[in-house]
């Protein structure tokens, strides 16, 4: 058994530091965890995911007049029993994160002449707008019974008041299902439509007509047409489950743009500097290429060394007044510095205009850009000395081939700029490895597989496992948001296969694009015919994921390890809409991977919503990480020796320490720690000291 050497007083000091550590220790773990939380990026899932302000609302207006205890069909079940169906039915396919509640009139008041007054305020709230509450939702549904007036407007009203109430700043979309014509009016409820849309809080109602005559169903139209919706028709039990399925799923999984709020400026000198994460802004596409040219969208960009910065633009157009936006949106991004040599650190990744049908119905291509500060020439002359002052130049433009009577130019674009960093280490400069292309078999026909629900956006997606098969269906105007992780070395290859249409006699093209870690376009859009037929796909990058692509000018989007996304739109011609709207087209697919493994850098992308934007420089938090560790080398390097002045180097020390890292985090605290540990221990001797460092 070894024998101590250290003398009772040494041994105090040591059971000091004992203490102290149980004292700083847990406190910094704690801190670091609330660090770790606050810093990372998690993708909630399709079916619980944490709501968001951003989050769409959606609010059933339920139909329980007396004229909803009239039979469907000659013999068959009520028309309210058809619609509490449908709506049993709906409510199992939304996602548990939706944000949705009811409301319902005509069930508690009778039709009587006399009891007008009160049968038109009879309206029931089934359920607040919130995360939705399945069991309690179809309790309520299950509950009514057909009795009395048709007072539209003022369900209307009670609606828009209960998403109003539930506040956030995503989508309001109102989903009213009606047999008849408002039956207490006034006002028209065309005239109360019109009012809700003008309150300005973003309110698009939907309407459904089971069984209506013409002049209700032009009512329907006008309701819809006055706020932006859509209005179908249902002429029987099972149009009308899915016409609600279609227009309340569309209004949960609208994809919503996010991050922290921004305006493009107009010219570099007025533009602000963003930082890594996810912006959000709102702007007006310009008309054709020169004029997109002639007046782009600037923001700022600064790029410490040794890293490299991918920003992406995400365009996503919104729908005109009658649902069916078909404008093409291009979008391009670059980067600019005019000082010496800067211009051959920035690589456009993908080379060409990047297109997003303005229909919603192909998947939204993002145009993405690399600027390089991993490695600098050790020749100054040859050096970029303005890392911290780059023009991020952006263009969103119609069509050329559109004149201005062809577009809506008061739809608004929402756009995502996502700032990511990457940290090139040991890999800068690494020099590039032959074409990695390889060649792809044709596709197969797969069997149907597992059920899968994708999601309505990136955060949202649904993890899918490569190898495979997964079974979904989509209907006009929805995303289908899949993903999966693929290291380097490997190369996603995707199978799909539409299943037969059940629009007779209809066709139209399903549509899908990879996505990469910093949301990048991948392919540029693949697609199927959809038809009598069954027909495969078999899609692929070109190459494997590997760092040396990141100044390639085909395979920049297959750089960087991570989750990669699957995304589906279905393509729908203009003329076939109205024919297709509201069916589900089913599809199946299976991810592969094919390739060897590789190294490179690792990442880590942010999507949380970024810094405010700046007028200078905004630090990235992983740069000023890297400096405290230099300003944590010194310190170990000038600890204070036995029989110096202990404390004045050790608040020496502290003071260089705080100046190098801005006195910021968990590593700032832990020195702080340190050097206590060092006063505590100066007695002990240098071999004791340098144990407990």
């Amino acid at each position: 058994m070894a024998t101590s050497h250290f003398s009772p007083r040494t041994w105090g000091a040591v059971l000091s530091i004992i203490f102290l550590s149980l004292l700083v220790v847990p406190f910094a773990a704690a801190q670091s965890e609330e660090s770790s939380t606050a810093a990372s990026s998690t993708a909630p899932s399709s079916d619980a995911g944490p709501t968001s302000d951003k989050q769409s609302k959606v609010a059933l207006v339920m139909d329980a007049s007396f004229s909803m205890a009239d039979p469907e069909s000659e013999g068959g079940p009520s028309k309210m029993q058809v619609a509490k169906d449908a709506s049993n039915q709906l409510v199992d396919k939304l996602p548990d994160s939706a944000l949705v509640g009811a409301v319902a009139y005509g069930s508690k008041e009778s039709n009587a002449p006399d009891n007008k007054e009160r049968g038109c305020q009879d309206i029931s709230v089934l359920s607040p707008v919130g995360r939705i509450d399945k069991a309690g939702l179809k309790d309520s549904f299950n509950a009514l019974e057909p009795k009395g007036y048709t007072p539209i407007g003022n369900s209307l009203k009670k609606a828009a008041e209960q998403l109003k109430a539930a506040g956030g700043e995503g989508e309001n979309s109102i989903v009213l299902v009606s047999d008849g014509i408002d039956t207490c009016a006034p006002p028209p409820v065309c005239d109360v439509a019109k009012e809700l849309a003008a309150d300005g809080v973003g309110l698009t109602v939907h309407t459904i007509g089971f069984q209506v005559d013409e002049k209700a169903q032009s009512e329907l139209d006008c309701v819809a047409k006055a706020t932006g919706g859509q209005s179908l028709a249902a002429a029987n039990a099972a149009e009308l489950a899915q016409n609600m399925e279609f227009l309340t799923l569309r209004s949960v999984n609208m994809y919503e743009a996010r991050g922290t709020p921004f305006e493009f400026a107009d010219d570099p000198d007025s533009a602000k500097y963003l930082g890594e994460g996810t912006y959000h802004t709102k702007v007006l596409p310009r008309m054709g290429k020169n004029e997109a040219e002639d007046r782009p969208f600037y923001t700022k960009l600064s790029v410490p060394e040794g890293y490299n910065a991918y920003v992406t633009v995400f365009a996503i157009p919104e729908q005109n007044a009658d649902g069916k936006v078909t404008s093409d949106i291009f979008s391009t991004v670059e980067a600019e510095n005019p000082a010496p040599n800067c211009e051959d650190y920035a690589t456009t990744v993908q080379p060409s205009p990047r297109t997003t049908s303005g229909g919603r119905y192909t998947p939204p291509y993002s145009a993405s850009v690399l600027v390089q500060n991993e490695k600098q020439p050790e020749d100054e002359e040859n050096r970029c000395i303005k890392m911290d002052d780059w023009d991020i130049v952006t263009t969103l433009y119609f069509a050329d081939t559109l004149s201005s009577d062809q577009v809506n130019q008061d739809v608004e674009l929402d756009v995502e700029v996502n700032v990511q960093y990457v940290k090139a280490g040991a890999f800068a400069g690494d020099e590039k490895k032959p074409y990695a292309s390889r060649e792809l078999p044709g596709g197969t026909q797969i069997e149907e597989g597992a059920p899968v629900a994708g999601g309505a956006t990136f955060d949202s997606a649904a993890a899918v496992t490569p190898e495979e098969t997964y079974n979904d269906a989509i209907v006009d105007g929805e995303y289908r948001f899949y993903k999966f992780d693929v290291p380097y070395g490997k190369r996603p290859v995707v199978t799909v296969q539409g299943r037969k249409t059940v629009a007779e006699h209809q066709s139209y093209g399903l549509q899908w694009d990879f996505y990469n870690p910093t949301r990048g376009s991948v392919l540029a859009g693949e697609d199927i015919y959809v038809g009598s037929e069954e027909e495969v796909n078999r899609s692929a990058g070109d190459s494997a994921v590997q760092w040396a692509n990141r100044t390639e000018y085909i395979d920049g989007p297959l750089t960087l390890p991570g989750t990669y996304y699957l995304v589906f739109a279905k393509s729908v011609n203009g003329n076939k809409h109205d024919r297709t709207a509201g069916i589900d087209q089913g599809y199946s697919f299976k991810v592969e991977l094919d390739g060897e493994p590789m190294d490179g850098p690792e990442f880590t992308p942010n999507f949380e919503p970024g810094a405010e934007p700046s007028d200078t420089p905004i630090n990235l938090a992983s740069a000023s990480e890297d400096l405290e560790k230099a300003a944590e080398t010194t310190t170990t390097e000038d600890a204070p020796k036995e029989g110096d002045n202990a404390e004045q180097q050790s608040a020496d020390v502290a003071q260089a320490g705080e100046d190098s890292a801005g006195g910021s985090n968990l590593k700032g605290m832990l020195i702080g720690a340190g050097v206590v540990l060092l006063i505590a221990v100066g007695a002990a001797g240098g071999f004791l000291l340098a144990r407990r460092k």
